[in-house]
C-alpha cells in the first residue's frame, strides 16, 4: 500500500503536476548546500550511464540517516545527476508511526505534500524496535503495534512495489539503519534491504555518504552544508547474487570519513589493510 495524500492530493487538481514539480525542485536546491567531491561525480555518472544501458533496471539507493531531511538530499542527487528525465518512479519506505500526522504533524504532513509535488510513493514500514512498545501505537487499533500488524503493513507495502516494478522501472531509496542515530555516527542496519534487493533484481545499486557539515540537529537542517560521499555502484543480476547487509554497509561506511564509520569502523579498516 501507499501512503494516502489526504487533502495535499487536490493540489493535483488546481496546479499541474510540471509546475508543482518545479516549485519542489527549487525548494530542494535551496534546502541544503551540497558539496560533491570528483570522484563523486564519477561514480554518479557511472550509475546514470548503466541505468541508461539498460532503461528496464531498477534502482536501490541506500544512505546513512542522521536526519529527516536525508532521503530528500538522496532524492535530489538522483533527479540532478542520475535520472534528470523522471523515467523511474520513486517509491520511499517511511515508518508508519512517523507518517501518521498525530503522531508527527510536521513531518507527515510535509512528507504528503513533498510526495504530491514530487509525485513519489511513500510506503509504510513497521521498523522492528516499534513492535511491543507503548510509545509507538498503531493508530489502527490503538494499541502498541504487535509482530501480525508489522507483518500485515510491511507485506502490503512491498505488494504495492511489486505492482510498481512490473509496471514500469522504479528505484527505491533506503535508510538500512531504520531509524535516525542520536548522534551522526553510523548504526548497525537491520534486515530488509537484501529483501528489497531480491525483489528488485536486476537492479543498479548505489550507496550515499550524507555528512552534515557545521552545527545541524535530526530534523530537516535546511540552510545545511552537505558533504555528499558516492562510492562506486554496483549492480545485482539476479536473487541468487544479492550481497549480505554487511557487505551493502560496509560499501556505505567505506565511502564515508572515518569519524562517521560508527560500529563499522573496524571492519572497514581490515577490508583497506
Amino acid at each position: 500500500m501507499a501512503l494516502e495524500l489526504g487533502g495535499f492530493d487536490k493540489l493535483r487538481k488546481v496546479v499541474k503536476q510540471p509546475a508543482l514539480q518545479r516549485v519542489a525542485d527549487r525548494i530542494l536546491e535551496k534546502g541544503h548546500k551540497l558539496e560533491i567531491d570528483e570522484q563523486s561525480r564519477k561514480n554518479l555518472a557511472t550509475a546514470r550511464d548503466e541505468l541508461a544501458r539498460d532503461p528496464k533496471r531498477h534502482f536501490i539507493g541506500y544512505f546513512n540517516h542522521n536526519a529527516y531531511s536525508d532521503p530528500g538530499i538522496y532524492a535530489r542527487v538522483f533527479w540532478e545527476e542520475i535520472d534528470p528525465q523522471r523515467t523511474r518512479k520513486v517509491i520511499v519506505p517511511a515508518s508508519d508511526w512517523h507518517m501518521h500526522p498525530g503522531n508527527n504533524f510536521v513531518f507527515g504532513n510535509f512528507v504528503r505534500l513533498a510526495a504530491t509535488m514530487q509525485d513519489f510513493d511513500v510506503i509504510p514500514i513497521v521498523q522492528g524496535y516499534m513492535i511491543g512498545n507503548e510509545k509507538y501505537i498503531n493508530f489502527r487499533t490503538g494499541l502498541p503495534y504487535t509482530q501480525a500488524d508489522a507483518d500485515g503493513i510491511n507485506r502490503a507495502s512491498l505488494l504495492h512495489l511489486t505492482r510498481e516494478r512490473k509496471s514500469r522501472p522504479t528505484a527505491v531509496f533506503l535508510a538500512p539503519e531504520e531509524t535516525r542515530g542520536e548522534i551522526d555516527v553510523l548504526q548497525e542496519a537491520k534486515p530488509g534491504i537484501e529483501t528489497m534487493a531480491k525483489s528488485l533484481s536486476p537492479c543498479v545499486v548505489l550507496p550515499m555518504g550524507i555528512e552534515f557539515i557545521g552545527d545541524h540537529g535530526r530534523g530537516l537542517n535546511l540552510g545545511s552544508r552537505v558533504g555528499v560521499h558516492v562510492p562506486e555502484p554496483f549492480i545485482i543480476e539476479g536473487r541468487d547474487n544479492v550481497p549480505t547487509i554487511d557487505d551493502f554497509m560496509l560499501r556505505l561506511a567505506g565511502a564515508l570519513p572515518t569519524n562517521l564509520q560508527g560500529v563499522y569502523a573496524d571492519r572497514v579498516a581490515q577490508v583497506n589493510v
